[in-house]
């Protein structure tokens, strides 16, 4: 899709809102649960922004330990911080009362314990305005606890070599899109209202995984989506007492599979899945293998492989009832990564039963 010209951009005044005046452009929202250790560098970071009318809603989803003094600290020193509270509900849940409670024309989720760049806001809100797009994607890199680069896992979006910026539609590529921009919330800057016009937010029935829906719908309804080659974004690795990285127990298993479920029923809702269906049971599958490497292995991996796989295949009948037959190429393709699924699972199921047999835990 060739991108139509579009003026330079107007940027609104910049009363702040910590006086009173005016809203802020962008609303940051953070998360808050047990990150005592970490929230003072992620507020620093914060801070150390180059743009400077934002307000940050930091939601306490009712953490055990200091977490709301340390925002309360830093609150006490700038009013653009401020602490909103909750019983403890997740994190999805937390982040939709930050967006509930955001008062921006922008909107940007962090990570409790991650990192941002200082020039993060004033690209994206200079993107936002000039692009008039509803989304500015930008890249991210993983750190250690000790905010060490991580080999290996980076966030990029599809912008040619030796390019800074890129203005795509997700009609572009509809069976790759959720792969070319990663639909995790945090490498995102978003338009509130488009999000809200569209009642976009986390679903709360998910222990896992609950970022994924709200990405991938985010991307299927946008009709702008401007990509930004620059790396702003530090996501922290490897810190015990992480969602990711911690222990599974059994309801984990199947997250996935419900994942799947709400992903669907959103596409079809919204009649997203003539064009964008293939690319959803993509995500899905990718999701399913991502999340198979921090499950404990039991015999429930053996069910979630074949749930998965039924559920790939009803996925490939309704869109053949639509009218979208999936070409050759796609289907092969899904079926190697349910059969790379299904092999990861037994595998890892066997390693379990030998050491189980070798007196192993």
């Amino acid at each position: 899709m060739k991108t139509p010209d579009v003026p330079p951009p107007v940027f609104p005044s910049t009363e702040s809102a910590a006086n009173g005046q005016a809203a802020p452009v962008v609303s940051v929202v953070i998360p808050v649960y047990k990150v005592e250790d970490w929230l003072g560098k992620t507020l620093d970071s914060v801070l150390a922004q180059s743009f400077t009318d934002w307000e940050c809603v930091c939601v306490d989803d009712g953490s055990p330990d200091g977490s709301a003094d340390v925002v309360r600290e830093y609150a006490a020193r700038d009013a653009r911080i401020r602490l909103v509270s909750q019983q403890n509900a997740g994190a999805a849940a937390a982040r939709n009362r930050g967006m509930a409670e955001a008062r921006g024309e922008f909107l940007l989720f962090i990570d409790s314990d991650d990192l941002v760049e200082p020039g993060l806001m004033e690209a994206c809100v200079e993107r936002m305005y000039h692009d008039r797009c509803e989304i500015c994607a930008f890249e991210g890199d993983a750190v250690d606890a000790e905010a060490r680069l991580i080999e290996g896992p980076r966030w990029t979006v599809p912008v040619e070599e030796g390019g800074r910026v890129r203005v795509i539609s997700p009609y572009d590529y509809p069976q790759d899109v959720f792969w070319l921009v990663p639909v995790c919330p945090w490498n995102k800057m978003y338009r509130l209202d488009f999000l809200r016009r569209h009642g976009l937010a986390f679903p709360c029935s998910v222990r896992r995984s609950e970022d994924t829906p709200f990405g991938v719908m985010c991307l299927a309804l946008a009709e702008r989506i401007s990509c930004l080659r620059e790396c702003f974004y530090h996501y922290r690795q490897d810190r015990a007492g992480s969602q990711t990285q911690s222990v599974s127990n059994p309801a984990d298993y199947y997250c996935y599979i419900e994942v799947a479920d709400i992903i669907w029923q959103d596409m079809r809702r919204h009649g997203l899945l003539p064009a964008f269906g293939i690319g959803a049971l993509k995500i899905i599958l990718g999701n399913a293998l991502f999340y198979a490497d921090f499950l404990r292995p039991q015999w429930r991996m053996l069910v979630a492989a074949r749930r998965l796989r039924r559920l790939v295949k009803r996925g490939l009948c309704e869109l053949r009832s639509l009218g979208a037959e999936p070409s050759a190429y796609y289907v092969k393709e899904l079926g190697g990564m349910v059969d790379n699924f299904a092999g990861k699972c037994r595998r890892n199921y066997r390693r379990h039963l030998c050491a189980l047999f070798r007196g192993g835990r």
